[in-house]
């Protein structure tokens, strides 16, 4: 067993200064006003109304963001939205926030009510192409005449894929659904990524038959990944499982796939026994109800391994589980997963649980290219952790109504002193670093608002760039 533990070593906070001391905790952290670029703010509070479900960094510092539209004046700088609510949506911003484009997507055909229409994941490559990934039913128009169902229940969500140019143009976008009129048929975006030969990978959710074009996946199913090439082609799609869920991918140097999730019906009794995931055999620990799900793909969509805890022991609440959310590969190889755990757990020599009388706790654990255990800790006073890679390593952001927000980068020396102020009452959402060493986050803002960077933020949501 490798001893690594992981150590989160605060870089900022309040968000604080990088070189904010780490060896007390009631050291003073001199707040770090100049780090923040800029903040694009969307909600009730703003400008623009707009759910914010997806959001990307691109190349020279530029961003893009998906989501709905509200209906309630939005507007993202570049044109107000023509469309009522409930469109799925794609904007591009420069590296200084402002609105260099949009794309509105509202089915047609039917009554408002009934329409459905939301970019769920985005990306960005090499070429500075955007791709999102969207839930839609009837038709759509995604920037060149309507696309029609792909499957036989036009009511039913279907994913939308498409692709943009860096000025906004349409390239392509194409449709998958579910070939069947059974029970209530759906075939839903939860994450993409894109290799660095510009493949894209989409992993989601399903319910009854579904296909990507002569790859089916069956009617017991739940969860999908898929790989398509950058025109759109699809090369392969691979069923998860029953009672599985992936909220996360990402794409290793040797094209690997990771995906991370869940197993089991977390919140529910009774998830715990053996599940076929992938192929492979993984289990719910007893008394559990959901486990952590970190699986790893060759290029050709075979699972090389798929793992999660070992036990997971009852903590609070009777019926414990844990949850995999954000994903991200470290520098040396190893695969850095956080989400959410409800019980006691065993993870290389550390033990994660919740504080005392609380009942569930984020968590940051590490494997290693091959899937061994190797270490972790829990955030026991906060509510979501979100990862991800900058060419040298691995950062995080975490953050709760009641903490604020915390910056860090993982290393191997231990777990450094957990730097925060309670600032706006803040919780990280979406996040990703940029190719200058900046990174982007999206967070949402609660009821009382308040200061976060020396900023005012408003209740709702908020795009931001820190570099310290």
């Amino acid at each position: 067993m490798d001893a690594r533990l992981i150590s989160l070593t605060i870089i900022a906070a309040t968000i604080g200064c990088a070189d904010a001391p780490s060896s007390s905790s009631e050291a003073e952290v001199k707040e770090c006003t100049s780090c923040i670029r800029w903040v694009h703010e969307f909600g009730p509070d703003s400008l623009t109304s707009p759910l914010v479900s997806a959001l990307a960094a691109g190349n020279k510092g530029t961003f893009v963001i998906g989501g709905r539209t509200s209906g309630e004046e939005d507007d993202f700088g570049c044109g107000a939205v023509q469309t009522t609510d409930h469109a799925a949506f794609v904007a591009r911003f420069t590296s200084s926030g402002e609105c260099a484009w949009h794309h509105e997507l509202l089915p047609t055909g039917q009554p408002d009510w009934s329409s459905r229409a939301e970019t769920k994941a985005i990306g960005v490559d090499a070429e500075g192409r955007v791709i999102i990934a969207a839930d839609v039913n009837y038709n759509v128009d995604a920037g060149n005449g309507e696309l029609p169902p792909a499957g036989s229940d036009p009511d039913a969500a279907e994913l939308l894929l498409a692709q943009y140019d860096s000025k906004g143009k349409l390239r392509w976008a194409k449709r998958f659904g579910a070939k069947t009129t059974q029970g209530s048929p759906r075939l839903t975006p939860t994450a993409l990524a894109i290799g660095a030969d510009g493949d894209i990978f989409v992993a989601g959710l399903h319910a009854w038959a579904a296909s990507f074009d002569d790859h089916d996946l069956p009617s017991d199913g739940s969860a999908f990944v898929a790989r398509f090439s950058a025109d759109g082609d699809v090369r392969w799609a691979k069923e998860a499982g029953s009672e599985v869920r992936i909220t996360a991918l990402t794409v290793t140097e040797d094209d690997r796939v990771v995906a991370v999730g869940t197993v089991g019906d977390y919140g529910v009794v009774g998830g715990s026994g053996s599940h076929s995931v992938f192929g492979k055999t993984m289990e719910v620990p007893a008394g559990a109800d959901a486990n952590l799900l970190v699986a790893s793909l060759t290029a050709t969509g075979k699972a090389s391994w798929v793992t999660g805890f070992s036990a997971i022991e009852p903590h609070v609440t009777p019926s414990p589980g844990a949850d995999g959310k954000t994903v991200a590969v470290d520098a040396d190889g190893s695969i850095v997963v956080g989400g959410t755990l409800s019980g006691r757990i065993t993870i290389g020599d550390e033990e994660l649980a919740p504080a005392e009388e609380e009942g569930y706790a984020s968590y940051v654990a590490r494997f290693g290219s091959d899937g061994t255990p190797i270490g972790g800790f829990a955030l026991q006073d906060r509510s979501e952790v979100r990862l991800a890679s900058d060419g040298d390593g691995v950062r995080a952001v975490s953050g709760s109504e009641d903490s604020g927000l915390f910056i860090g980068r993982l290393s191997e020396s231990g777990l450094g002193q957990e730097k925060s102020a309670k600032s706006a009452h803040t919780t990280v959402q979406e996040l990703s670093a940029t190719s200058n060493g900046s990174l982007l986050m999206l967070v949402a803002v609660g009821t009382k608002g308040g200061k976060a960077f020396g900023k005012t933020l408003h209740r709702g949501q908020a795009a931001l760039i820190y570099r310290p």
